[in-house]
């Protein structure tokens, strides 16, 4: 069984939380300093939303939300692998590409592959 729709939101709806939170962290931490460019910080907040999810999804297999939502991004060709931080780079940017758009084959796929999945060799399996 794969999982819902409902897990997989559940799962986007804490990493999103989590990267707000690293971002406004930063940034008060970098207030604390006198002249911090603006540009270092905009340049942290860029990397935290761009690398968040694939090193976590190469490195652990899940983001901290798809962890809690009891969900894992495999090789579709072997679900015991973990995927490699270029596909997840590329899943994951198919997917703020797309957007929400990503998920129309989700309803229509066997195994419940969005188009990132498609895109990048990927499925997503519970724990």
């Amino acid at each position: 069984m794969y999982p819902n729709l409902l897990d997989r939101i559940k799962g986007l709806t804490i990493d999103a939380i989590i990267i707000i939170a690293l971002i406004i962290i930063t940034g008060d931490v970098l207030n604390s300093f006198e002249n911090t460019p603006e540009i270092m910080k905009a340049f942290l907040f860029v990397l935290y939303f761009i690398l968040y999810e694939p090193l976590l999804v190469s490195i652990k297999g899940a983001t901290i939300g798809q962890n809690y939502a009891g969900i894992k991004v495999r090789k579709a060709n072997n679900e015991s692998q973990k995927i490699n931080f270029i596909s997840a780079l590329f899943r994951y940017g198919v997917k703020m590409v797309l957007g929400w758009v990503s998920f129309i084959t989700f309803f229509t796929s066997d195994n419940k592959r969005t188009l990132h999945d498609l895109a990048s060799g990927s499925i997503v399996i519970y724990k």
